[in-house]
């Protein structure tokens, strides 16, 4: 299984996510979830309602998080609702995938794990399941 990391972005400074992948959270007065920055190439853009909001025991507050995961040149980001896939040499975005999740949802038990079959990466959560070649192509979602 390939090793997936839990990232809490904060409010007040760049986080961090592969080699060159920059995130910033912006709190929405309250509600949930957060909407997070992303910056690479001197180019940012604010992708609505992204992260999760949970507890931190590090800070003592509610803060956005989200789930990473590098496979190969790949850096898949998960939020709340929806994936997103980076190729990161060179850095750009290669797709914005919808997960079957709804709002509904009672988000404690959404899980998500990243196993390697061959050429490709799948991603297996309790809304469905979707596969991704070396290449950052979608081969298919169910």
């Amino acid at each position: 299984m390939i090793e997936l990391k839990e990232v809490t972005i904060t409010t007040d400074k760049l986080v961090t996510l592969g080699n060159s992948l920059l995130a910033i959270a912006h709190m929405n007065k309250g509600e949930r979830p957060a909407d997070i920055a992303f910056t690479f190439n001197d180019q940012q853009w604010i992708e609505k309602d992204f992260a999760e909001l949970q507890f931190s025991t590090e800070t003592r507050q509610i803060m956005p998080n989200v789930e990473s995961v590098q496979w190969d040149r790949l850096l898949i980001v998960t939020g709340l609702r929806r994936c997103l896939l980076f190729k990161m040499s060179p850095a750009h975005t290669i797709e914005n995938i919808e997960l079957f999740r709804g709002e509904n949802d009672d988000t404690g038990f959404y899980k998500i794990e990243f196993k390697q079959c061959g050429q490709f990466l799948l991603c297996v959560y309790e809304g469905g399941v979707f596969a991704v070649s070396v290449d950052g192509k979608m081969a298919w979602h169910k």
